[in-house]
């Protein structure tokens, strides 16, 4: 008697820990936002979970984009996700267009939950050198 209700218990413990497991993986809600503001570049960019893998870019920058290269080839977001690695995203692909001393309004969607970007270092870099750096929350 006491083996099958050790068993009954174990058995119990193994599947509420593994479903405990499963909502931890959890992705955000649809409309959750998370902000990024970076002084140097005086903008922001808003992380909007649209789907439950789907989130949305959107911002503009005011400042700090030099009139000598207004090539949005030349510009990107970058960040570290830890299950995708280092993402590397081209302002043209984001739809932003350099217009000194900023760039326009953009708009972007790609696959991602808004946890993994909420949190790790966003820096916009061009040519590889870095403009600004911010943490969006």
């Amino acid at each position: 008697m006491m083996k099958a209700t050790t068993f009954v218990k174990l058995s119990l413990l193994i599947t509420l820990l593994s479903f405990s497991h499963i909502s931890l993986v959890c992705c955000a809600n649809i409309g959750d936002k998370a902000t990024a503001t970076f002084t140097n570049l005086s903008g922001t960019m808003t992380f909007t979970q649209i789907k439950e893998t789907v989130v949305l870019i959107d911002g503009k920058f005011n400042k700090g984009f030099p009139d000598t290269d207004t090539n949005s080839d030349n510009y990107s977001l970058e960040l570290d996700i830890l299950d995708r690695g280092h993402i590397k995203i081209s302002f043209t692909r984001l739809g932003a267009q350099i217009a000194p001393p900023g760039t326009t309004p953009f708009e972007f969607s790609g696959n991602a939950i808004l946890e993994t970007i909420a949190g790790p270092i966003l820096s916009i870099n061009h040519l590889n050198q870095t403009l600004d750096t911010a943490v969006a929350h």
